[in-house]
């Protein structure tokens, strides 16, 4: 996986993304996550790395280094959870590369899981098949500056993450028939990338900022360079960097020191130091001497550009300043920054972004913004680097530069509540910077003037440093009508921006009077989540879900409205989403910037999102911020304005979004897959993207007002909360702000087969053009929920097939032929009846009509001869495990709460899901995978640049 920007990478919470793994723990929330002050004993073989004194240390973090070798550790003890997260990290990135040899770090992670003599695919003894059935998750990613190999496992396992991680340290096979199938897996993720017109922009950037330093080229390579790479250059590259002295172990979570640095010496402390001096990176920057600009002319998506500056490495003290300038430039999502008033509200944008590089050189400071319809990006550009100017001549008042501060400081420690956002800082910390930098990062945020804002950005902001590129699209997005063949088997203005100023003052403070308890951490705890959760109706129908977990210092609120999809008019489909989306523009007490800045105030944010049956939210804040939180979401949700100028604006932006969905290959081969499944009275019918856009001038304010009087009532609603708090006090301040909402009973959600279009399964392709990839989807509806008594059977069935791309039956797909990056099964919707049952994959055009009828052999020996004893077993670990181990944080855990608690099943779901996983037999499986998973009944749906054989008229 490429990490592109070398800053906390967000997606390693994808779980789609993610290898998964299994595990047999119950999750049990009930310690402290500060663990004990005292250091004890080292032993001889490692040297403890003392930080400089007063240096501020919260999570008690200590750091060694094994004397025999140079590993580097650094240990975080936390106990709220029974979990570890193993992460080792290379010094090792694309900066270590040149002319040749580009992507050689991302193709060597990728060999990294090819194997070893002792852990070895081919003979079912490989990494994936070793931590499958121990639990949890394993992936890799690369960026310029390291390489990191995680695991995140129950605490139980952590010696098996410890000797897989020092056995691929120095003994991978890299044999040449791994290497060739791996090529073409690593080239159809640069394909991926060569579709997203964002990596397209950001990698031509780099290549135009940087001319001599080795950040010019992608870290996923040329490629040229990823195509014709020997063998031999990598095995050279793997000589030359993986060494202990050249690593950093991060543990982070349940387990003691002292018996851990046991572990560490045994499976480290022999592997040897390198036997020469690492080859150096001596090339640097030149200063720049103009304006550098470039246009990319691809695809059809929106135009795009990127505004960028140089800036200097992570170590440097302007980062401060230039981390508090990213905060203020903001991003869509921060809507009191100031290029969101000056693009977003002004309509010159549908999106945009702020990117301070922290690397280990002189990196990049950027914006990245897509035009609005019918705006130019040199419009685009000029408001853009205006609002940067003003930077340079106007001091920022003290009140937005406490706030960016403020934001900055509690958004780090919430971040790190969840022990793999804590290692993921970490990594990227340790690959640009040290400990004692990041340790000592808050205290000197805190420190930025306003004098070092104007100097800061006088500095780096000027005409000779900057770099702009622009995407603008090849081809009109309007793909042509789907077709049935089978493929080729053989091969509003800126004047009403200030519409809301009418908008009384915030009617609560920030910091109310009521005192939060934090849990009782003396209470005895029962082990299970059914007894642990404090349940409360309120009698207005409002459901209330409170399980305390003492000692984290933050509280995680979760909460779903029934008020999705399955409600909508057609003739006005998208109103649940508009809906959804415009609670947080503006409501009785709080104007939209105002609620923004209160979110800032908190570090948090508070993003309502609508699927085909819920509104969901998902927030956190540390537990004095609880009860403001909830009187800022209680206002949004019960009172919101709907005004018409934030509803032109949101109308703009969704049509941009609309239109990039015309041009991208995944979004329209799924639009393809369900038109042909169902009929548009059901709720999982998708209007073609054209269709959507038409509609958008049809909605008004009344139609959102109306649905919104009609479905956001107390008894469609669940609340739940999770996290350092009082149950009494967690519901007390939720009555408080919702006693006296009112509405009718619960409305049921009705689904019929009737909904289901009679017809054959079918071959249908989306042509569009200019695209180096194909995505496909195969599948059929499925009469499958939760609730279902074959959801067991029909889980553990489509998991041994196909759950991700590693250790099942799709494995080949990617493993062995190396058609795809990532092929998975899944059951798309299971909360309620007759959703999906597909498999996705994207392929190289070349490679469509061979894989789609590789998948479609390999479905048939599995219906055939069915699954094994032994994948049964392997599956039944891994579901449970996967379940559990996705509930490592507060957060996790009341999403998941939150979800059962509205499907009607409640916290015991919780307690009983590795039961029924485990209860299940083999004939049960069996008889799933025969009802469900006929390969003569899918439906196939592709999307892309097909070659003419796989594109018949």
């Amino acid at each position: 996986m490429v990490i592109l920007n070398n800053r906390t990478h967000k997606n390693v919470g994808n779980m789609n993304a993610m290898k998964t793994i299994a595990w047999f723990a119950a999750v049990v929330f009930f310690c402290s996550i500060a663990p004990s002050q005292s250091f004890g004993r080292t032993g001889n073989a490692f040297e403890a790395i003392k930080l400089p004194a007063g240096t501020p240390n919260p999570q008690n973090i200590r750091q060694y280094r094994l004397k025999s070798n140079g590993l580097d550790v650094i240990l975080c003890e936390r106990h709220a959870t029974p979990i570890v997260t193993t992460m080792v990290v290379y010094h090792i990135g694309s900066r270590n590369e040149a002319v040749g040899y580009t992507g050689s770090t991302h193709f060597l992670e990728h060999m990294m899981f090819k194997g070893t003599q002792k852990h070895d695919p081919l003979k079912k003894t490989g990494f994936d098949d070793t931590l499958k059935p121990l639990g949890g998750y394993n992936n890799a990613t690369t960026s310029q500056d390291r390489t990191n190999y995680f695991e995140i496992v129950p605490a139980k396992s952590l010696p098996v993450t410890l000797e897989i991680e020092s056995d691929r340290m120095q003994h991978l096979l890299l044999r040449p028939a791994d290497r060739a199938s791996e090529m073409t897996v690593v080239r159809n993720e640069l394909e991926r990338g060569e579709d997203d017109s964002r990596e397209i922009l950001e990698n031509n950037t780099f290549a135009s900022a940087f001319k001599e330093h080795p950040y010019h080229h992608p870290v996923i390579g040329w490629r040229s360079d990823v195509e014709g790479v020997p063998t031999e250059r990598l095995k050279q590259f793997y000589k030359d960097f993986y060494y202990p002295n050249n690593a950093t172990l991060i543990l982070v979570g349940d387990f003691k020191t002292e018996p851990t640095l046991a572990l560490i010496e045994k499976y480290f402390a022999s592997i040897p130091r390198a036997p020469k001096p690492f080859p150096k990176v001596y090339t640097t920057e030149p200063p720049q001497e103009g304006e550098r600009r470039y246009t990319v002319k691809r695809g059809s998506e929106s135009p795009k550009l990127m505004v960028a500056y140089h800036s200097p490495n992570a170590l440097n003290k302007d980062q401060y300043a230039l981390t508090i300038i990213e905060n203020l430039l903001g991003d869509e999502s921060k809507r009191s920054s100031r290029l969101y008033k000056r693009l977003i509200d002004a309509s010159i944008a549908s999106d945009f972004n702020t990117s301070n590089y922290q690397m280990h050189d002189p990196g990049l400071f950027s914006v990245t913004a897509a035009a609005a319809p019918n705006v130019a990006l040199e419009k685009v550009e000029k408001e853009t680097i205006k609002e940067i100017e003003r930077l340079k001549t106007e001091a920022v008042p003290i009140d937005e530069l406490n706030l960016a501060k403020q934001a900055i400081v509690k958004r780090l420690k919430l971040e790190a509540s969840d022990p793999i956002g804590l290692a993921d800082q970490l990594t990227e910390v340790i690959a640009s910077s040290n400990l004692n930098w990041w340790l000592n990062f808050s205290r000197n945020i805190e420190q930025v003037s306003q004098a070092d804002i104007l100097r800061v950005a006088n500095k780096y902001f000027k005409e000779d440093n900057r770099t702009v590129g622009y995407y603008i699209p090849k081809t009109p997005a309007a793909p042509e009508a789907v077709s049935t063949s089978q493929p080729d088997t053989a091969a509003d203005s800126q004047s009403e921006t200030t519409t809301d100023s009418h908008l009384t003052p915030s009617a609560v403070p920030l910091k109310t009077a009521q005192k939060i308890r934090p849990a009782d951490v003396s209470a005895a705890i029962p082990s299970t989540f059914a007894a642990r959760v404090k349940k409360q109706v309120l009698p207005n129908g409002l459901t209330v879900v409170v399980l305390p977990t003492p000692g984290t210092g933050t509280v995680a609120v979760s909460g779903k409205i029934q008020a999705g999809t399955i409600f909508r008019d057609l003739e006005k489909s998208q109103v649940p989403e508009f809906v959804a989306d415009m609670l947080t523009k503006g409501s009785e007490s709080f104007s939209k910037e105002e609620v923004a800045k209160r979110l800032e105030e908190m570090g948090t944010n508070l993003a309502f999102g609508e699927d085909d049956f819920w509104v969901s939210f998902d927030t956190e804040v540390i537990t004095e911020d609880y009860p403001s939180i909830i009187s800022l979401a209680a206002d949004c949700i019960r009172k919101p304005k709907f005004l018409s100028v934030e509803l032109g604006k949101t109308k703009k932006q969704k049509h941009s979004i609309l239109n990039d969905r015309i041009s991208s290959t995944s979004d329209q081969s799924w639009n393809a897959f369900t038109r042909s499944l169902y009929k548009p009275s059901s709720v999982y019918y998708d209007k073609t993207f054209e269709e959507q856009i038409n509609e958008l001038d049809k909605m008004n304010v009344d139609d959102l007002r109306a649905y919104h009087q009609a479905h956001y009532i107390p008894s469609n609603t669940v609340l739940t909360v999770v996290g350092d708090i009082n149950p009494d006090d967690a519901i007390s301040t939720i009555t408080k702000q919702f006693q006296d909402w009112s509405g009718g009973p619960r409305q049921p959600i009705k689904l019929s087969q009737s909904d289901l279009l009679s017809t054959k399964p079918k071959h249908l392709s989306v042509p569009l053009p200019d695209k180096a990839n194909v995505d496909v989807v195969m599948g059929r509806p499925v009469p499958i929920s939760v609730q279902s008594k074959d959801y067991p059977a029909t889980s553990v069935g489509n998991a041994a097939f196909g759950y991700d791309s590693f250790a099942c039956r799709l494995a080949p797909v990617r493993d062995q032929y190396g058609l795809t990056y990532a092929i998975n099964s899944y059951l798309a919707g299971p909360a309620e009846k007759f959703a999906p049952w597909a498999i996705s994959f994207s392929v190289n055009p070349e490679n469509y009509g061979k894989t789609v009828s590789l998948v479609s052999r390999l479905l048939s020996e599995y219906v055939k001869g069915g699954i094994t004893p032994q994948e049964l077993a392997s599956e039944k670990s891994h579901l449970a495990g996967v379940f559990y181990v996705g509930m490592r944080s507060a957060k996790q855990i009341a999403a998941r709460l939150c979800e059962y608690e509205m499907l009607g099943v409640g916290a015991q779901y919780m307690d009983t899901y590795a039961r029924s996983i485990n209860a299940t037999t083999l004939e049960e499986v069996n008889a799933a995978i025969r009802k469900y998973f006929q390969p003569d009944q899918l439906t196939v749906s592709a999307s892309g640049s097909f070659k003419p054989t796989d594109q018949k008229k």
